[in-house]
């Protein structure tokens, strides 16, 4: 009876998000369920989760979780070059920055779709000029405000930490070396106007700049920039290097 039961509700809910949504949307939606709940069976993704939630608790922060893209309310315009949230692992962040200079006080370290805010709050342990993240959900970046009030992590390093909400397309670099990075925040032309927008800056300003790019699924569009050369690859990201020019 409880299986019945259970079972109806969930067809009801079906209908009713077909009718709301599409057949298209919501055939989009719970693909994407199922991928994230077969990824639970992987031990080593269990681990990496484990790594999370103690590292929100280490440091009183909420960053852990998936949040599916619909339910972040970006604008109708974008949508459907965004991406879902999920956090950048901790112990990628360590390896990023083996691959980085030595000296990153000069660097201004931006990440494009910060989310929660983790990578911000990790990297806030390497000195650098500033840190700032970029979101375009409203949800996502209220909860990095929050989170930045009840962070606290005794080894930071770097004070400057900013939280700007809008879209990475209007992005104005600023004059510092740059890192940038992205967990696939966004696709398509979003990309490719960030990009543009990059390379300008660079042309009117030559400096040192990195791209971190995780999740790479369009590293092709990176690489035909001509913009970067790529210096460091793992099963999970590349990183690129400004060509010097």
């Amino acid at each position: 009876m409880g299986c019945t039961t259970t079972l109806r509700r969930i067809g009801q809910k079906v209908v009713q998000r077909i009718k709301r949504d599409g057949v298209l949307a919501t055939l989009s939606r719970a693909v994407e369920v199922i991928l994230w709940e077969s990824r639970k069976l992987d031990p080593v993704f269990r681990e990496r989760e484990r790594e999370s939630r103690e590292y929100d608790s280490l440091y009183n922060v909420d960053t852990s979780g998936k949040i599916l893209k619909e339910d972040l309310s970006f604008p109708k315009e974008v949508e459907e070059w965004c991406n879902w949230y999920e956090p950048t692992p901790p112990y990628l962040i360590r390896e990023f920055v083996r691959h980085l200079p030595e000296d990153l006080s000069n660097f201004h370290w931006i990440d494009l779709g910060s989310g929660k805010g983790r990578v911000v709050f990790m990297c806030s342990r390497y000195r650098m000029k500033a840190i700032t993240g970029i979101e375009l959900s409203p949800w996502l970046y209220e909860i990095s405000v929050q989170n930045q009030k009840s962070f606290r992590d005794p080894n930071q390093q770097t004070f400057s930490l900013n939280f700007l909400h809008g879209d990475a397309q209007a992005i104005v670099f600023p004059s510092d070396d740059l890192i940038i990075s992205l967990y696939n925040s966004f696709t398509g032309p979003v990309l490719e106007a960030v990009l543009d927008n990059l390379r300008r800056s660079l042309e009117e300003l030559p400096r040192e700049a990195y791209l971190i790019y995780v999740n790479p699924l369009q590293a092709d569009v990176v690489e035909q920039s001509g913009m970067f050369e790529k210096i460091a690859q793992g099963d999970k990201y590349k990183i690129f290097g400004a060509k010097r020019r």
